[in-house]
This record gives structure tokens, C-alpha cells and sequence, in this order.
């Protein structure tokens, strides 16, 4: 017999603002950088096939680091890089640029310093804000469409087929490293230090790429008006309430595919953005 459809309402509220002040960061920046500057400028020559097998490199690369590099310090190297440049584009809008370093490189190192859950939820937002923005503006649309729907393939084969998403992610949190919001399914939970976190206890992990890339699609809809990024962040919301019920009405919790319930509703709302117009 099929699981019954749940919902866990204090749950769903916590992806809900998590989800919600990334696409709210991210979009915010991207609209200061298209207003204040021309398109031109701000674009970086990155191509479709740069992007796909950019990502491709860095996913082997990854593979070959967890089973060749001991400890921890490369991957806490490259959260704390990932997360200081997106701190600091969005500290960078309002602050002249060596402050916006300096506040981002205290913001980030203080996560490591207070390694409590809701300073380092803070830290993914703040971080994936800002590179969402670039990375936003920097991709077509058209572009951004096909890399979501090849990175939903890829992410339903790496979490349910080879599995080696979930083995790299359980692997990087045993050495302190965690690439995801951390929801905790206990209101106390939220003042919890991040070594007490382990796969599988009394914590939901919301990916970084799960997070990063509707909001990706939605800074890239600016150039096509208000109109498509407010039905395009519609879209993922709808996907994120279908992703709460698959993820909530299985019978015995395990780690799911995010991206192809957040991406095909998120795309849909372009879709009927621009067939409305």
C-alpha cells in the first residue's frame, strides 16, 4: 500500500524562509547589478559546454579528493572560498569593495569560530545569494534551462542509481564539511553545534545546488521583466510544496532527488510567463 501524503508544517516553514531568502538575496542583487550597469559588463563569457563540463571536472575532482585528501581542511577551504565571494558580492553593493572583503572574511570565519546551525544557515544564504546574482546574469536563459534540466537527471541518477551523492555528502558532514541548510526537526535544534550533526538524526539537509539553482533561473529571468521572475519563483514555490509532500509521505526517511520537482516547476513558471505576455 502507497504512503499516505503528509505534511510537516514547522518543517515546510523552514524551507520555506531558507528557500525563500536565497531566491529574495539573490534576485535583489541581480536587479542592482542590471540597473546599475550595462548588461555588457556584467556578463562573463561562459557558454553552455564551459558550464557543463566545468561541472563535470569539479564532480570527479570531488570523487578523487574525498578518497585521496585525509581531514578536512581542503573542504572547509573551499566552503569558507565559495561562501566569502558570495558574502562578499552582496556586502559589496553597499560598502566599498576592501570593506565588503573584510566583512565577508569576519562573516564566514565566525561560522567556523561559532559553528552553531543558524549562523551557518546564515552563512549558505548570504554565500548563495551573491553567487546566484553572477551567476545568474552571466547565463542565458536559455542556457540556464538546460543546465537545470541535465543537472535533474543527473541528480535523480547520482541520489537513486550510483548513489554517490549521498556517499560524498555523508562523507564531507563526517569531516565537519556540510554544503546544505540544515533544518532541524527541533526548534532547539536551531542552537545546535555543528558537530552533532550526522545523517539520518534530527536534521533535514536542503542542498546548496537545490537552493542555488531556482534562484539561478530566476536572477537569469530579469532581462525578461518582473513579471517572469515573479512566476518563475511561483513555480519553484509550488515545487518546493511538492518536494515537502514526496519527501514527507515516505515511509522510512531517506535522501531524494530535489532539483526535478523544484526545476520543472520553476521552469514552468518562465514557460507560462512568457506565453501570458
Amino acid at each position: 500500500m502507497p504512503a499516505k501524503p503528509s505534511f510537516n508544517v514547522k518543517l515546510f516553514l523552514e524551507e520555506f524562509v531558507i528557500f525563500g531568502l536565497v531566491q529574495a538575496l539573490s534576485i535583489w542583487a541581480g536587479l542592482y547589478f542590471f540597473s546599475h550597469a550595462d548588461l555588457a559588463e556584467i556578463k562573463i563569457t561562459t557558454s553552455l559546454w564551459q558550464f557543463v563540463i566545468a561541472f563535470a571536472i569539479a564532480t570527479v575532482l570531488m570523487i578523487i579528493a574525498l578518497r585521496l585528501v585525509k581531514g578536512s581542511l581542503f573542504f572547509k577551504t573551499l566552503f569558507f572560498l565559495v561562501n566569502f565571494l558570495g558574502a562578499g558580492i552582496i556586502f559589496g553593493i553597499f560598502l566599498p569593495m576592501p570593506v565588503a572583503a573584510v566583512l565577508a572574511f569576519v562573516w564566514v570565519a565566525l561560522r567556523f569560530f561559532v559553528p552553531r546551525i543558524w549562523l551557518h544557515n546564515l552563512t549558505i544564504i548570504l554565500g548563495l545569494g551573491g553567487v546566484a546574482a553572477v551567476f545568474g546574469l552571466s547565463l542565458s536563459i536559455a542556457a540556464v534551462l538546460v543546465i537545470l534540466f541535465v543537472l535533474s537527471i543527473y541528480d535523480y541518477i547520482a541520489v537513486y542509481k550510483t548513489e554517490h551523492m549521498v556517499e560524498m555528502f555523508r562523507e564531507l558532514v563526517h569531516r565537519g564539511v556540510i554544503f546544505a541548510a540544515i533544518l532541524p526537526l527541533k526548534f532547539k535544534g536551531w542552537t545546535a553545534d555543528l558537530a552533532e550533526i550526522r545523517p539520518g538524526g534530527d536534521f533535514i539537509f536542503f542542498g546548496t545546488g537545490d537552493l542555488i539553482l531556482p534562484s539561478i533561473l530566476a536572477v537569469s529571468a530579469i532581462s525578461y521583466g518582473l513579471e517572469s521572475v515573479a512566476f518563475s519563483v511561483g513555480g519553484s514555490f509550488v515545487g518546493l510544496v511538492v518536494l515537502h509532500i514526496l519527501f514527507t509521505s515516505q515511509r522510512k526517511r531517506a535522501p531524494m532527488p530535489a532539483l526535478p520537482p523544484l526545476v520543472l516547476f520553476s521552469a514552468l513558471g518562465f514557460v507560462i510567463s512568457l506565453l501570458i505576455k
